[in-house]
């Protein structure tokens, strides 16, 4: 039977990765090079250190632990999530979908603030607190599945969407195929994936720009780069353009 909240880490993975981080050889590198060849070597050696003998993950674990999980569904279709129940009946429900590498954690800091509405947080299949996948090809339209059908079984089948990143691809796919339930989608990006369906033959050379930028952009942020990372695609457009 699968827990409703993750299971706590054994003792014995915690001390493999610690004699691990202990174990760490430092690369030698000139004296005061700084960032300009990397990661700045002492930077490293003191987050190793750090991580090594001081964070307390244990503190953590406590915490995440506390949260309102759930768990629906079996087999390949049973979804973890943190569940938090408006205070009063009739509340609406927005459900929160993260992004990749994320986890519901992005959304912990709010919860305390929404306590007027149903809060539904799924951990998607295969990211950080999530249920264990024994299969390959876990799609964003069969995620946007299981999320609907997990909503259904804790009795919602009507919400607001709120969503990232691969979130954000779940949700549309969600959005598409049960209209009917979703009452708002919001997403926080563009999804790259729209470019891919864009048939450029009919684009005039000022509509491709956005298309450009944003491939450019995706090849760019790839790389080691200085842009802070917003919440819209298109703000960064605005200022390329």
């Amino acid at each position: 039977m699968i827990s409703n909240s993750p299971d706590p880490t054994d003792e014995e993975v915690l001390a493999d990765l610690r004699q691990r981080l202990r174990s760490t050889r430092r690369v030698s590198l000139p004296r005061g090079a700084g960032w300009d060849r990397g990661t700045d070597p002492d930077y490293l050696a003191a987050l190793v250190q750090y991580w090594s003998d001081q964070y307390d993950w244990r503190a953590h674990e406590r915490r995440i632990l506390s949260l309102p999980w759930v768990c629906t569904g079996t087999g390949t279709s049973a979804l973890r999530s943190v569940h938090q129940p408006a205070r009063s009946a009739g509340s609406p429900t927005v459900v929160l979908l993260h992004g990749w590498p994320d986890s519901v954690l992005r959304f912990e800091r709010v919860l305390p603030l929404l306590g007027d509405l149903n809060v539904i947080v799924p951990a998607l299949p295969g990211f950080p607190f999530s249920t264990r996948l024994d299969t390959l090809g876990m799609s964003v339209t069969t995620m946007a599945t299981i999320v609907a059908d997990s909503l259904h079984e804790l009795g919602y089948d009507r919400y607001v969407l709120s969503a990232g990143d691969v979130g954000g691809d779940v949700a549309e796919q969600l959005a598409v195929a049960y209209p009917e339930r979703v009452a708002a989608l919001h997403l926080t990006n563009l999804s790259p994936r729209h470019l891919r369906g864009i048939d450029t033959s009919q684009l005039s050379a000022q509509e491709l720009v956005p298309r450009q930028a944003t491939l450019a952009l995706l090849i760019v942020s790839a790389r080691r780069t200085t842009l802070r990372r917003t919440g819209s695609v298109w703000w960064v457009l605005r200022q390329i353009r």
